[in-house]
C-alpha cells in the first residue's frame, strides 16, 4: 500500500512539473509574439532622417520629448575596437567560449561542459551617409556573427563514447569566437533621443517592455528565426502541457 502511495506521489510530481515546462514554453512563445508586434510597431528610419527630426531637441535642454521608439540600419564602428583573440579581426563585442566535446551527445547538454568563456565590448557608434548615432544597449544580449570555430581532439572518439554514461570524457575541445566586426552593417531598434551636448543617440528604452535589438542580421532574417522560435514553443509547450494534464489526471484518479 506504501508503495503504490509512494508511486502515486511520484507520478503527480512528474506530471505536474511537466505540466509547469510546457506552461513555461508557451510563455516563452507568446512573450516572443509579443516582442515581434513591439518591432513591427517601431518607425523605420534612416539615420540622416533620425538627425534631422531631432535637430530641434538640442534647444529644448531639459525638456525631454516623449520617447520615440525607432529602428533603423547603420554601419558599427568604435573609437577603440578591440581585437578578436583568434581570427585578429577588429570587433566592438567580442565573445569566445571553449566548451569540452563528448562522443556521446547527451552528455554535451550539460550546463558544465563549458571549460572557458570570454565577453568584452567597448563604446560604439553606427554610421551612414555623414550621420552617427551612439548606441548605448548594455543589457542587450547582442545577435553576433560566428567569425571561427576551432576543434582540438583530445581523446579517443569512441573511449569518450564508451565512458560518456559514467564520467565526462572528452573527445575534443571546441572554441567558437563570435563578435560584432566593425564596419558591418547592422539592424538596431531601440529608443532615439539627444545627450546632453547635442549628440544622436539610441538607447534601451527605459520601460523595459519595449525591446531592443542588435543584430548582424537583416530585419527579414531576424523576423524569420523569431517566428521559428514563437511556433517551436508553443507548438511544444501546448503538446508536454496537454500530455502532462492528461497524465496528471489519470494519476489523481487511481
Amino acid at each position: 500500500m506504501e508503495e503504490k502511495k509512494l508511486q502515486k506521489a511520484g507520478n503527480i510530481l512528474l506530471a505536474s512539473s511537466f505540466v509547469g515546462l510546457g506552461a513555461y514554453l508557451t510563455y516563452l512563445g507568446y512573450d516572443e509574439a509579443m516582442k515581434m508586434e513591439c518591432i513591427k510597431s517601431y518607425p523605420m528610419s534612416s539615420l540622416k532622417k533620425l538627425e534631422e527630426e531631432t535637430k530641434p531637441w538640442i534647444e529644448w535642454n531639459d525638456a525631454k520629448p516623449r520617447p520615440i521608439y525607432v529602428k533603423t540600419y547603420g554601419y558599427a564602428a568604435s573609437e577603440q575596437p578591440l581585437t578578436a583573440q583568434v581570427s585578429r579581426k577588429k570587433v566592438i563585442i567580442y565573445e569566445r567560449k571553449t566548451v569540452s566535446s563528448s562522443a556521446n551527445p547527451l552528455r554535451n547538454l550539460s550546463p558544465f561542459t563549458e571549460v572557458d568563456s570570454v565577453h568584452r565590448r567597448t563604446p560604439f557608434y553606427i554610421h551612414d551617409e555623414n550621420v552617427r548615432a551612439n548606441i548605448d544597449f548594455p543589457l542587450t544580449q547582442p545577435d553576433l556573427e560566428t567569425l571561427t570555430v576551432k576543434r582540438e581532439k583530445k581523446n579517443s572518439f569512441w573511449l569518450s563514447l564508451v565512458l560518456s554514461p559514467f564520467v565526462n570524457y572528452p573527445h575534443e575541445y571546441v572554441t567558437i569566437e563570435r563578435a560584432l566586426p566593425t564596419n558591418k552593417k547592422i539592424f538596431i531598434a531601440g529608443m532615439v533621443t539627444r545627450a546632453t551636448g547635442g549628440t544622436l543617440e539610441i538607447l534601451e528604452p527605459w520601460n523595459r517592455m519595449y525591446p531592443t535589438i542588435i543584430s548582424t542580421k537583416s530585419e527579414e532574417e531576424l523576423m524569420r528565426d523569431m517566428r521559428y522560435k514563437r511556433d517551436g514553443c508553443i507548438t511544444a509547450g501546448s503538446i508536454i502541457t496537454l500530455a502532462a494534464s492528461f497524465f496528471l489526471v489519470k494519476s489523481l484518479r487511481q
